[in-house]
């Protein structure tokens, strides 16, 4: 009776052990944890830094469906960071992140398309994943949007348009797009967002 009541405590503890280690192993295959795995890699924290070790990460993570993973691929892949600078392979990338509705990937789509990385220029294209992003609320994109509407990048010039995105971006806290409305307001008659004045005021050169 006691040899049984031993054995089935030892099953039991056996058992609790197990499941323990089956949690581990799905909290260590989730996607949060393999970029967390992966990022300490890509910079090097608590060990060294091995690019391909994160790639390799991130590849797992993305298959699991992260859209974040797929971004830092997209992105590793375009700069070159621990591979070749390849930007079809950033194209594909970015592109699955894009899809899945990640800003920051949609924004390196338009800008892609925007230079003719690995790809013929369509502004048509640019506009469409930055206008994407923008909606987001991604300042990059908005700001982009700005220059293409005073630009005329393939859409008729718009300086009021590419203040409204600007101004947008600034809300944002986007430097550059305060910048460049220090350049534009002077062109246009338009009313600037009172929250931007003092701030705006602050950039040498501008006179309202």
């Amino acid at each position: 009776m006691k040899a049984n009541i031993i054995r089935n405590a030892v099953y039991i503890v056996a058992g609790y052990f197990a499941a323990l280690i089956l949690i581990a192993s799905a909290h260590a295959q989730t996607p949060e944890a393999l970029i967390a795995e992966g990022d300490k890699h890509y910079y090097g924290q608590g060990t060294l830094q091995d690019y391909r070790k994160a790639i390799e990460l991130y590849q797992q993570a993305e298959s699991l469906g992260s859209p974040a993973a797929a971004h830092y691929l997209g992105y590793m892949y375009q700069k070159g960071v621990g591979v070749s600078i390849d930007h079809k392979v950033a194209l594909k990338w970015f592109s699955k992140a894009a899809e899945r509705g990640h800003a920051a990937a949609q924004y390196s789509l338009g800008y892609i398309y925007e230079n003719g990385l690995g790809v013929r220029i369509d502004y048509a294209v640019s506009r469409h994943w930055y206008t994407k992003a923008a909606n987001q609320d991604f300042a990059l994109a908005l700001r982009q949007m700005g220059i293409i509407y005073s630009r005329g990048l393939g859409v008729t010039p718009d300086l009021n348009v590419a203040v409204e995105y600007h101004q947008r971006a600034a809300n944002l806290g986007d430097s550059v797009a305060k910048r460049n409305l220090v350049t534009l307001l002077p062109h246009v008659r338009k009313a600037i967002d009172p929250t931007l004045t003092a701030s705006i005021n602050g950039i040498a050169g501008f006179n309202r």
